[in-house]
């Protein structure tokens, strides 16, 4: 009997430990989730906007140097020309050297 109660205190002393010094996380809720994955989706958008933009610009350089021979001076050449319609919103950094916009 002394033993068990021995076993006892000890489980007891275990558990105590347990739960007073282990962090749990707590589960996100339902609204938190949604949040995250809202926010998850959007940065995920952006991007694919961003490349979408890029792939634009791209191909609208290709078309100046087929018919022109040259890079454009500028991405704005690329509207006074009609490659483009308007430019794409952001900051695109061009190499007139290279053609390259990143």
């Amino acid at each position: 009997m002394k033993n068990f109660i021995i076993v006892i205190l000890i489980g007891l002393a275990g558990w105590f430990v347990f739960v007073k010094f282990v962090k749990r996380e707590k589960p996100d809720n339902a609204a938190t989730q949604y949040a995250n994955n809202l926010k998850t989706s959007i940065n995920k958008a952006e991007a694919a906007s961003i490349i979408a933009k890029k792939a634009g610009l791209k191909g609208a350089i290709s078309r100046f140097r087929a018919k022109e021979g040259r890079f454009p001076d500028s991405l704005d050449e690329l509207v006074e020309k009609r490659y483009l319609s308007r430019l794409p919103s952001g900051d695109f950094d061009y190499d007139s050297e290279t053609g390259q916009v990143k």
